[in-house]
């Protein structure tokens, strides 16, 4: 984790103490600070003794000194590209100061690795920072007092210097309306987006892309062999590449294909390690009849075949409520947190996720009929869309096909977002009208790709379990990540995708021989007894949330945001109201008022001076 502050020419200050103070906000207990001065830029980082990485694996100063080399995160292909360049064993750091040496700026294209990287000119004074591909590895920065002011956690840079101000209400109700991701909790703080670099130089400071997917075109000529074979390959290296004999690994089991997949290819990397443990968010004990589909067979199922151990998530209200109490540091990833805890338990310090499958490789069918339609592949169209169920027809046709086309919003969805911010003032019902667009307007299936990149939702999880599972001492790794899989998958006609009404294609024939049938031809996406236990968690703790009502009418923020009046008003009439989906929301809602009380609390808390 890298934080770290120099002044802009002129500037009279030294940016020594905003340093401290970023430093002292950084909430990183239990790790091992490191600190260093070069002129006028600070900097330093932390390392958690529970993962395997030493500061030769961060930081690098040239033999000259005129090069400080910082990188935080892993690149994967790194032994081929020492082999390209004729190079050795070098550690990261010291092979990112050759590569620059040899490529420039343009030597961040060729690496594949989930990364943040800085380097600075002693001489120029220039400060380079570069961000992964996809976002996996975080960056925030602002301007303070003539001062350029950097840190893995943006949320510390906003509490260290902006904590007095207006929060970026945006930011904390990202999840409850289409927002930009990379808004952060203060309007003065920015990230450094995914796929791109930052360049501070002669007082000067610009931010550059250098990773352009959109370009990408589809290749017609590759047959579907091809695509299999080629996808196939890409999976099992991108798990291969980030397997490391010097962690205790495990992966997310939630029963369905990218999970399954993934846990089970990573497994064969660990065959030394005497258990491989698969965190399902599905507690073990749950029993309810009303669940139709139970995920946690086959949860147990691909255990059982490949000797994953499920460890289940047994979450009691205590622990519950401790987790929300602490929203400013893990960010309300609830049923996250307790598998971090399981992991720790299990002396996990590596978590292989199935997380960004279902915006490429196991893409369903979003795009896939307009591309079908448009692309005059009527046959297969009407293969899926038959005129025979004429009702299923019109549907595909008008709201997977022509509504996503004219960017209109299914109604159904308007009234869901209408429902979850009912308790919000009015200025902060409203989405981004540019972020609804990225998520509901498309014309086909490669669009829709694109466009799951510009909304940043990919690594605004990233970011925040990285941030969080560092604390902890464990690290998240994302195969279907892998900038080839993505850049391949941009590359693949529409058809590949579908075989007759079945969706996901792809990713069930790069799955045939390896995952049980039962699992690879399942179509359901939802996870039953998951959703079965969250809900009744929720209405158990809101019920008891409910007496805090008035204290959270004391925060000014809150008071904001939140129409108590509206809110109160609807606590009465929901135990009398027959129309009980009215009211669906109210206990997810109590809690989350909740969470941003814990969260504006701790955030409005003195700023921590460092020494």
């Amino acid at each position: 984790m890298l934080y770290g502050a120099i002044s802009f020419p002129n500037c009279i200050e030294s940016p020594k103490n905003l340093f401290l103070l970023l430093k002292g906000n950084l909430n990183w207990n239990g790790g091992v600070g490191y600190s260093f001065q070069s002129g006028n830029f600070f900097y330093g980082f932390f390392l958690n003794p529970k993962l395997p990485i030493t500061p030769d694996d961060i930081y690098f100063v040239s033999p000259n000194d005129d090069f400080i080399i910082l990188i935080s995160g892993k690149i994967y292909n790194l032994d081929a590209l020492r082999k390209e360049l004729g190079l050795r064993e070098e550690k990261q750091p010291e092979f990112v100061w050759k590569a620059y040496n040899f490529w420039g700026t343009d030597f961040v294209a060729n690496l594949n690795g989930d990364f943040v990287i800085c380097i600075f000119n002693k001489k120029s004074n220039e400060l380079l920072i570069f961000r992964d591909h996809l976002g996996i590895k975080p960056l925030g920065y602002t301007i303070y007092s003539g001062q350029f002011v950097f840190s893995s956690d943006i949320t510390s840079i906003c509490k260290a210097f902006y904590n007095k101000g207006n929060l970026n209400f945006d930011y904390l109700l990202a999840g409850w309306k289409y927002v930009n991701h990379l808004v952060s909790p203060c309007l003065q703080a920015k990230k450094l987006p995914p796929g791109h670099y930052l360049k501070l130089s002669e007082g000067k400071l610009s931010v550059k892309k250098y990773w352009f997917p959109e370009k990408i075109k589809i290749n017609k000529k590759i047959k579907y062999d091809e695509a299999i074979n080629t996808l196939s390959q890409l999976v099992d290296d991108a798990i291969k590449i980030r397997s490391s004999p010097y962690y205790y690994s495990g992966a997310h089991l939630s029963g369905g294909l990218d999970s399954s997949l993934i846990a089970v290819k990573a497994r064969a990397h660990y065959q030394n390690q005497q258990t491989f443990p698969g965190f399902s968010y599905a507690p073990e004990n749950l029993e309810d009849k009303e669940i139709n589909f139970d995920e946690r067979q086959y949860v147990k199922e691909v255990g059982n075949l490949f000797s994953i151990k499920p460890i289940f998530s047994e979450l009691n209200e205590k622990e519950y409520l401790e987790i929300i109490n602490d929203y400013y540091l893990n960010f309300g990833s609830i049923w996250e947190e307790k598998v971090r805890e399981n992991a720790k338990k299990e002396n996990v310090n590596l978590i292989f996720s199935g997380w960004g499958g279902d915006e490429f490789l196991s893409k369903s069918w979003a795009g896939v009929d307009s591309d079908l339609l448009w692309g005059l592949k009527w046959k297969l169209f009407i293969k899926r869309n038959s005129f025979l169920d004429i009702k299923n027809f019109i549907k595909t046709l008008v709201f997977r096909v022509m509504l996503p086309a004219l960017g209109i919003i299914n109604p159904r969805a308007l009234k869901e977002i209408k429902k979850m911010n009912r308790y919000f003032n009015k200025e902060y019902q409203k989405s981004e009208r540019k972020e609804l667009s990225n998520y509901f307007q498309y014309y086909s299936r490669r669009d829709r790709h694109i466009k799951a990149l510009k909304t940043y939702h990919l690594s605004e999880r990233c970011e925040k379990w990285d941030i969080r599972g560092f604390k902890l001492g464990i690290e998240y790794r994302y195969p279907f990540l892998d900038k080839r899989i993505i850049e391949f998958i941009l590359q693949i006609p529409s058809e590949y995708f579908i075989h007759g009404k079945q969706n996901r294609y792809l990713i069930r024939e790069i799955s045939k021989g390896i995952l049980p049938e039962s699992v690879r031809l399942n179509n359901s996406k939802l996870d039953n007894a998951f959703i079965s236990s969250s809900n009744k968690m929720l209405e158990k703790v809101s019920e008891k949330l409910i007496s805090e009502i008035a204290e959270w009418k004391k925060n000014r923020d809150l008071a904001s945001i939140i129409n108590f009046h509206l809110l109160e008003k609807d606590l009465k009439k929901e135990k009398e109201d027959l129309e009980k989906n009215k009211y669906e929301y109210l206990p997810r809602q109590i809690v989350f008022i909740k969470m941003l009380h814990e969260f504006t609390k701790t955030y409005r808390s003195l700023p921590q001076d460092s020494e």
